[in-house]
């Protein structure tokens, strides 16, 4: 059995130190990155400043945790746990009303019961609500309620079925593209553009909507409505 002397423990616990220290200082950016990515126009109660201290907590921790004989790369291993910060604290500062709040559960049941795909003018149509007001209780669903799917790459591994090998799991992630890049060419050019900027260019709000000379609260609702046009086409092909 080999033992280790409290000197080296010691050397081993500084050189762990150091090294979580680097990851934080080396990837300072991401926590902006994710609070730009969310969107723009939330309640006073959600300072963006809150959010990113939020996200330097997931980041700290997650720089703790990692370990690079694992084979993954620290992006990998921070940005989920940087987001699910950022999302913690959003959902805890993030003031919903009662008659938003049944609105939302009204939005969602509607969504969840109709067979794929469903547009919003069907939910619309179900719950008596106006366009706007579904729109409106999709994004803070999205805002509230982030699923896999609203990544493009998740979207795609959702949607393949179980293979029974490798050449069968290359043939499902094949059609999955295939079906994904048919998606994203129905949707209108604007929200196929943003959609691509955002998702596959890896793009912030503020650099979208400076390409598309629009603002930033313009582009959170243009890539809400791809998102959830894609969502509705994987939900009809692969019944998801």
């Amino acid at each position: 059995m080999i033992t280790v002397s409290a000197p080296q423990s010691v050397y081993q616990q500084h050189a762990r130190e150091d090294q979580c220290h680097e990851l934080i200082l080396e990837h300072l950016s991401y926590v902006r990155h994710v609070v730009g990515r969310i969107g723009v126009g939330l309640p006073a109660a959600c300072d963006r400043e809150d959010l990113e201290s939020a996200g330097m907590v997931g980041l700290i921790e997650a720089a703790r945790q990692f370990d690079p004989g694992r084979g993954v790369p620290f992006s990998a291993f921070a940005l989920p746990r940087i987001r699910g910060a950022v999302f913690d604290e959003l959902r805890r500062n993030m003031p919903v009303s009662q008659k938003k709040h049944k609105q939302i559960v009204q939005v969602q049941q509607a969504w969840n019961a109709a067979t794929p795909p469903v547009s919003v003018e069907d939910i619309a149509e179900k719950t008596g609500f106006s366009t706007d007001v579904v729109w409106e209780c999709l994004e803070l669903i999205r805002l509230l309620h982030p699923e896999p799917w609203k990544d493009l790459e998740s979207a795609v591994q959702a949607c393949a079925a179980r293979p029974r090998n490798e050449v069968a799991e290359n043939v499902e992630r094949n059609e999955a593209l295939r079906v994904l890049a048919d998606a994203i060419e129905q949707l209108p050019q604007r929200e196929r553009l943003s959609l691509t900027l955002y998702h596959l260019e890896d793009l912030r709000l503020k650099e979208i909507a400076e390409v598309l000379d629009v603002s930033e609260s313009r582009v959170s609702r243009i890539v809400a409505r791809a998102e959830f046009r894609v969502k509705e086409f994987f939900r009809a092909k692969y019944a998801l």
